[in-house]
């Protein structure tokens, strides 16, 4: 495939073709003079897509297509040829290289797509003109080079600007928290107003309203500090794909073409999914996986799926407000009192029905009262424990403190864990920054890439080597743009931990300019060294003489 794939790209005669469709818009009465009086239309991999006029009138009078799959024509304005899924699946006819080059040989005399444009016929959709194709293909790398690329790096430096600023204030707000909480037993409130308390008590259900599920056929009545519904119908779902390829005619000329086919399997989904609107329903797919059959409605006494959470909960002598409620894992089976008819019990879940589309399944969790103590930290509002707030500092406001975790834990423990999960969330952020900077370094060399595309017989080659060169150049100065701004951020904050990242940061960029500068040396000297051998071959020219 791959030695084809090349050998087409030379002798692009070998690729040239016809396309057909079942159904053709008004707009379209033009095609068939360009598009159904030649042979069949090859992608770069050889595969037809399409068979020969005989063939196109069968299908035009029976509506299928050759291998079972239909082809139906977009009216979208891009360029598009939606193929079914037996073709798409690779179930189409198959054949050597040899027969398609004699289809192709004899039908090329046929088929002048340059004067059909020109003449005002249509262009089947799924196809580029091969001037429009250049053109759109300069002007799309030129905008993505010198607008999208910039914009790209810059808002990926915002982006690790705000990153840096965020973790550098978390940390200053863990390290005073660390210094000024104050550790409580579960009976001693205290007296402060904010202050950062820290204790670890038993949850209690004393004034827990109990959490019920109106409407529902399910008879669910839990005290706790929170319940999760999840609810789930087995529905038929549709997977569109889409793969783009490009052809070239026997004059050279590049083309391009969208195929898209669909898949059918089932799948859990916990909202409906309507099957009226697949765009397949006739494909082999959809009866061997869903059979033939469309989606039920949701039942109507099924809970939707989501989570509740009482408004407070008390741990100990002090009150827990929603913020550190929504914190308690949800992970423990919740029965209800009665189950509907029709229903079967596996002791995690309810479910009616077997692996057929229709059936359900739903699950109730509730918090674990088998391990009622947690551990928890925040300010200290006569009882109420909330949100702690740290002083303000230089370009630090408003950062907070509260957190829970269940069972007993230790200060060090806790403040440690707090700083592992701001870390774990820095580090996130700055690697997503960094890949956003090297791909918009990347599409710098975008025109020159759709330029080598030009070249015969080795564009594609060409086209290939730039983009992967200039993957590989834009990857240290991504790394140092990223470094740079993460150390000044950290040199104004925190000039300890800055300084050295600057100094990564500097020597990446001397180390470019002296090997550009070593480079244009050794050229000079490598050309003064040729000049003096010429002068000298001459002079010894001139003595001989």
């Amino acid at each position: 495939s791959a030695t084809f794939t090349r050998v087409s790209d030379c002798l692009p005669w070998l690729s040239m073709g016809t396309a057909t469709s079942s159904e053709a818009s008004p707009a379209q009465t033009n095609v068939p003079e360009v598009a159904r009086d030649g042979a069949d239309i090859s992608d770069s991999s050889g595969s037809a897509i399409a068979e020969a006029p005989e063939a196109a009138a069968n299908e035009e009078a029976t509506g299928t297509s050759v291998g079972g799959a239909e082809a139906v024509v977009h009216d979208e304005p891009a360029a598009t040829v939606e193929v079914g899924v037996a073709a798409a699946a690779g179930r189409g006819d198959e054949r050597d290289l040899e027969a398609l080059a004699e289809g192709a040989e004899a039908a090329a005399p046929e088929v002048d797509i340059e004067r059909g444009l020109e003449g005002g016929a249509a262009v089947p959709r799924g196809f580029v003109a091969p001037r429009s194709y250049i053109l759109n293909g300069c002007c799309g790398s030129l905008i993505c080079a010198f607008c999208v690329s910039p914009l790209m790096v810059l808002g990926a430096l915002v982006l690790l600007g705000w990153n840096e600023q965020h973790a550098v204030c978390k940390a200053k707000a863990v390290i005073q928290g660390m210094d000024e909480v104050i550790e409580m037993g579960c009976d001693q409130a205290g007296n402060g107003w904010g202050e950062l308390v820290m204790f670890s008590c038993d949850l209690k259900k004393d004034g827990l309203p109990p959490l019920t599920l109106p409407n529902s056929d399910f008879d669910v009545s839990y005290v706790g500090t929170g319940l999760s519904v999840e609810s789930e119908m087995l529905q038929c779902v549709e997977i569109e794909r889409s793969t783009t390829r490009t052809m070239y005619d026997r004059d050279g000329k590049q083309y391009e073409y969208t195929e898209y086919w669909y898949e059918y399997r089932t799948e859990w989904r916990s909202h409906p999914v309507s099957s009226y609107s697949f765009r397949q329903r006739w494909a082999t797919s959809f009866f061997w996986a869903c059979g033939g059959r469309d989606n039920p409605p949701w039942p109507s006494g099924l809970p939707q799926s989501g989570s509740w959470h009482a408004p407070s909960v008390k741990a100990g002598i002090f009150e827990l407000t929603s913020d550190l409620v929504r914190k308690v894992p949800l992970d423990t089976v919740v029965e209800a009192r009665t189950m509907p008819s029709g229903y079967n019990f596996d002791g995690s879940r309810y479910y009616r029905g077997s692996d057929t589309v229709g059936s359900v399944r739903v699950a109730f969790r509730g918090n674990n009262w088998d391990r009622p103590t947690v551990t928890a930290l925040g300010g200290n509002y006569a009882g109420a424990i909330g949100q702690w707030i740290a002083d303000d500092s230089w370009l630090c406001s408003g950062f907070d403190l509260f957190e829970l975790r269940i069972g007993r834990a230790s200060k060090k423990q806790l403040f440690r864990d707090v700083q592992a999960t701001e870390d774990a969330k820095t580090n996130c952020l700055r690697v997503l920054a960094f890949l956003i900077i090297w791909c918009g370094f990347c599409q710098l060399a975008g025109p020159l890439s759709v330029a080598a595309e030009c070249v015969p017989c080795v564009g594609r080659f060409l086209s290939d080597s730039i983009q992967t060169i200039a993957c590989l150049v834009s990857c240290p100065p991504a790394c140092s743009c990223a470094m740079g701004v993460i150390g000044v951020c950290w040199i104004v904050m925190r000039p300890t931990v800055g300084i050295i990242l600057l100094v990564v940061f500097g020597c990446t960029i001397f180390g470019y300019i002296a090997y550009f500068i070593s480079a244009r040396r050794r050229n000079k000297i490598a050309g003064h060294d040729v000049d003096i051998e010429a002068e000298t071959e001459i002079a010894d020219e001139s003595a001989e003489a």
